[in-house]
């Protein structure tokens, strides 16, 4: 099913907005300030920090600071409009160094107190933004008068993963890749005919959206062969692409993935632009593909990315999670 965009956030150190995100970045704005973390050699650790969250803030309160401003500009729209409390699908990162298991139910205990009703749901990774969407889909089919809120955040902001990075710097064959970041996107979907009804702008389209399992993964040394994600392509049509937002940009892995999915269907990808988001924000884990989509959207909407034809310009966002799972959606917006 079709779902309509009736409000987005995004929230990185770049900016707080995705307007600002896009604008900032088509103007060369300069990045966030210096690092706040020394290594063994008193020498600035490169990291990318929210400069108004103090570094010293607990890993969970720094994802529930960044989550709830996102997911509060993406439900702006719709609550000045009287739509009911949208459901609601969290995506956070699987433990990690700094990141234990406490953090995860404490941000979904103060993202689920901005969206009242029923319990919500979880997704798990970089490409979780896109089984969220396919459960909005389906959510949206049964009962059309709802609309979905997905809000997706994390952080690598933590003194044991900057520990653990410092002291496990890349190998000679593996690149250095962006650097430690933090972000959350989200966005609030519903049906057009709801976005008609309460005479709320639609902010984009969500054609279909996409997910496959590859045997590939960051924990283990499987081929890389694109066939995951070739598959995940297919399912958003044959239609050429002039734009893709992913990760292209990260690692071998996912660069590898996209590079021979692509090859699989050349005649679609012909003249596509690719644009790695993680290449300036940094490293943003789990909200990686939800980053990618509400980027994408906003520098088509404000005019940002390159001389377009008046009308409706479409693109991909996609990522790879850490387990294999690739996530990709087709996307439209209306540009200026």
């Amino acid at each position: 099913m079709t779902l309509a965009v009736l409000g987005m956030g995004l929230v990185s150190p770049f900016g707080r907005s995705p307007r600002e995100h896009a604008l900032f970045r088509r103007a060369r704005v300069p990045g966030p300030a210096a690092s706040p973390f020394l290594g063994p050699d008193e020498t600035p650790v490169r990291v990318h920090a929210c400069p108004w969250i103090d570094a010293a803030t607990p890993i969970a309160d720094r994802m529930i600071s960044l989550a709830e401003a996102a997911l509060d500009a993406a439900l702006a729209p719709s609550r000045e409009a009287g739509l009911p409390s949208p459901s609601l699908i969290i995506g956070l990162a699987r433990e990690r160094p700094g990141l234990d298991a406490g953090v995860a139910p404490a941000v979904t205990r103060a993202l689920g107190a901005r969206c009242p009703g029923a319990p919500p749901s979880s997704v798990w990774g970089e490409a979780g933004v896109f089984a969220a969407l396919q459960q909005a889909a389906r959510d949206v089919a049964r009962d059309s008068s709802r609309a979905v809120a997905v809000i997706t955040v994390d952080s690598y902001i933590a003194l044991p993963f900057i520990a653990h990075h410092v002291q496990s710097p890349p190998t000679r064959w593996e690149s250095d890749g962006p650097y430690p970041s933090e972000a959350a996107a989200a966005l609030v979907v519903a049906s057009p005919r709801l976005a008609a009804h309460f005479g709320l702008p639609v902010l984009g389209t969500i054609n279909k959206s996409a997910i496959a399992r590859g045997s590939s993964s960051d924990d283990n040394d499987e081929l890389v062969d694109g066939i995951a994600m070739g598959a995940a392509l297919r399912e958003l049509g044959d239609d050429s692409i002039p734009f893709a937002f992913g990760q292209d940009g990260v690692d071998a892995l996912r660069r590898e993935e996209w590079s021979r999915a692509t090859a699989r269907s050349a005649t679609r990808f012909w003249e596509c632009q690719n644009v790695c988001v993680e290449a300036f924000l940094g490293r943003v884990g789990a909200s990686a593909g939800a980053a990618s989509l509400v980027y994408g959207a906003a520098m088509l909407r404000h005019g940002c990315a390159g001389d377009l034809p008046r009308g409706t310009a479409r693109f991909l966002a996609w990522a790879i999670s850490r387990d294999g799972t690739r996530g990709a959606a087709s996307v439209g917006v209306d540009t200026p």
